[in-house]
């Protein structure tokens, strides 16, 4: 990483040092779990929400996590709603992620 201005790299360190203080800060968490902390992203990155459709109506429902993912977010304090709102929001790219084929 190059850096060429004072703000810059003022930038650079305090990030570095804060994704350093929640490294440590899950190993403490997740320490009860039996988990390294890349194990735990991958477990909790796995929890995701369903679109459910009614009557014209839309949320966003968590289905039950895993038993290692429960075990992290309990070890965190964690709770995760039952039902979301759906803003079904488009994300657009600008960058191609695949070429078309003709």
């Amino acid at each position: 990483m190059y850096v060429r201005t004072e703000a810059s790299t003022r930038g650079h360190v305090f990030s570095v040092m804060l994704a350093c203080m929640m490294e440590r800060m899950l190993e403490k968490y997740w320490k009860t779990a039996e988990c390294t902390v890349p194990e735990g992203i991958d477990e909790r990155g796995a929890i995701s929400s369903v679109i459910v459709t009614l009557n014209g109506a839309s949320c966003l429902e968590i289905p039950e996590p895993t038993k290692t993912a429960q075990a992290l977010l309990e070890a965190m304090e964690v709770r995760l709603p039952e039902v979301l709102e759906a803003r079904n929001i488009e994300v657009v790219t600008r960058k191609k992620l695949s070429k078309s084929r003709n």
